[in-house]
């Protein structure tokens, strides 16, 4: 990751001191992509649908839409995992607004994750 990516993502919580889990996953995987899975960061080009800045901004207008958490994936049906960075969890998200914890931690989150796909 760049320095300029890192610092783009840490202005947009800068409120909060940046989570060293959120940004050591940018650091190693930048973005992530696996079989179907496609999870939103950084490395893509700016107007890319799995741009981070891009799908924050936009969810970010939602007036349901935790401000301090960052988008993750795409789960279908206007469903989102979002990484939330108060608490760590990963909680899924709509328009209507946090619908459950998916995850206490985003290392847990993206191994299970995977492991459903692999499986």
């Amino acid at each position: 990751m760049t320095q300029l990516g890192a610092l783009c993502i840490s202005n947009l919580c800068a409120t909060k001191p940046f989570d060293t889990d959120y940004l050591s996953y940018l650091q190693i995987c930048g973005q992530l992509e696996f079989e179907y899975l496609e999870f939103y960061g950084l490395g893509v080009k700016p107007d890319s649908y799995l741009n981070l800045i891009q799908i924050y901004s936009l969810l970010k207008e939602n007036v349901t839409y935790p401000q301090k958490a960052l988008p993750l994936l795409d789960l279908g049906d206007g469903h989102y995992s979002i990484y939330d960075l108060e608490t760590g969890h990963v909680l899924e998200w709509t328009k209507d607004g946090v619908v459950s914890k998916l995850s206490q931690t985003l290392e847990q989150y993206v191994l299970d994750t995977l492991e459903k796909v692999k499986a």
